[in-house]
């Protein structure tokens, strides 16, 4: 990936954000992350970046924490564990804990895992996560001495894989066989846009937590993206959340560039259940 500063990269290769927790040591944040442990209460967010993660956040935290408040929620930083400073910060903060990485399935923690903890991973448009990540790490002040500003430039990096967490081809590719045999709901990012009540209705339900209709359409409609973005303000992160539709790509591929892409995602994607769920919301895939 093209940088202006060079990103901390995993022993198996791919780039690491420019998180001080992976500045210093990437392997041990790494190790520690596997190793964690969690409590049965825990509730673990996977996903790669600019898939919906802090979108998923405002919908769990208003259905485990306080349906009621229309005031800022806990911050998704605080359970972050790719960006902790201090992972042990995580055994002060109460039970239920929601714990989010964008990390690949290999390092998610084990102990978690093992007992069948509840997970969530959502997945988005690759086109229109390519595009939301273009616009965040030019915004992001963390971010911007890393990345190239050329949009032709970004997307050839997505491409080929040298990218931050990996290559999402082989990311995506390693979730779907892991959801087989553990306890994982798989979001899609374009059905909660299409149905937010519904999707509200389905996370609860595999929490296992009573939800009623007039709840469920409340937290949709508290939850919907002009609004969480304009809560997000009151902490000054509004930058996570642009515009959040789906099939924004369009006004930023070149037909070229969505010819090559469809080519590849044809090539890496082939036998995936995700290759016919997205040929079939544009059929120029």
């Amino acid at each position: 990936m093209t940088s202006f500063l060079p990103l901390p990269r995993s022993r198996e290769g791919f780039l690491l954000p420019p998180f001080q927790s992976f500045n210093v040591d990437p392997e041990k944040r790494l190790k520690e992350i596997q190793d964690l442990d969690t409590r049965e209460t825990d509730i673990l967010v996977n996903a790669y970046p600019k898939s919906g993660s802090h979108w998923l956040h405002e919908i769990l935290c208003k259905l485990l924490y306080d349906e009621q408040t229309t005031a800022p929620l806990p911050r998704m930083e605080a359970c972050f564990l790719d960006l902790l400073s201090d992972i042990t910060a995580l055994t002060k903060l109460p039970s239920p804990r929601i714990l989010y990485t964008h990390l690949p399935v290999q390092y998610l923690p084990r102990k978690h895992l093992s007992r069948g903890g509840k997970t969530f991973h959502m997945i988005r448009d690759p086109r229109d996560v390519v595009v939301s990540s273009y616009y965040h790490y030019l915004s992001v002040p963390r971010f911007k001495r890393y990345f190239t500003r050329e949009w032709d430039q970004h997307l050839s990096n997505f491409m080929s894989g040298d990218f931050i967490y990996g290559d999402w081809f082989q990311y995506e590719r390693q979730y779907e066989q892991f959801a087989k045999t553990n306890n994982v709901m798989t979001l899609f990012y374009e059905d909660m846009k299409t149905d937010e009540e519904r999707a509200t209705r389905k996370i609860a339900d595999y929490l296992e937590l009573p939800l009623t209709q007039e709840n469920a359409a409340r937290i949709a409609r508290d939850c919907g993206i002009s609004n969480v973005k304009e809560r997000m303000k009151t902490h000054q992160t509004s930058f996570m959340f642009r515009k959040g539709h789906v099939g924004d790509w369009k006004n930023h591929f070149s037909a070229d560039q969505e010819k090559q892409f469809n080519l590849l995602f044809q090539e890496k994607m082939k036998g995936s259940s995700l290759a016919a769920r997205y040929s079939m919301l544009n059929s120029s895939l």
